[in-house]
């Protein structure tokens, strides 16, 4: 019984770390932030996120080709796929060093059809323009500050 037990617990811990794993390279194939100024003491960005309609086909060394479609898996009016966007923002946004930093959505568009959503090759279906607020303790990563206008 107790090596039954340890087998179960193993094969939990596994899905774990396999779901946090996926999570971690969800966020970077299917999002990404991008510095756009920073103004009166905020820092822009542009959020983009997919809805993962695009079928991705990864090499090893991980570079991503859209190779096809599918049913999203974060459909676009689905709040369970809405929070998973919004944690991988915070994500993002901690990566660039404003973990406890205050931040807005100042909108939220889809940007399916338009041509920037088209020069990205099509990846991104959303578009979050989001406003950090920056104090003394959260200060502009190297990308925002070669951004100031």
């Amino acid at each position: 019984m107790r090596v039954l037990r340890g087998g179960v617990f193993a094969l939990l811990l596994a899905g774990m770390v396999f779901s946090i794993s996926c999570n971690s390279m969800n966020r970077t194939q299917f999002s990404r932030l991008e510095a756009v100024k920073i103004e009166g003491g905020s820092c822009y960005y542009r959020y983009l996120a997919s809805t993962g309609s695009v079928l991705l086909t990864c090499s090893s060394k991980k570079v991503c080709l859209i190779t096809g479609k599918r049913p999203p898996i974060w459909p676009l009016d689905n709040a369970e796929a809405e929070k998973q966007r919004l944690q991988w923002l915070n994500e993002w946004l901690a990566e660039n060093g404003y973990a406890d930093a205050k931040y807005e959505i100042i909108s939220r568009k889809v940007i399916a059809e338009d041509d920037y959503s088209l020069s990205q090759g099509g990846l991104y279906e959303l578009c979050y323009d989001v406003r950090v607020i920056l104090t003394d303790t959260t200060k502009p990563t190297y990308a925002a500050a070669e951004t100031v206008d």
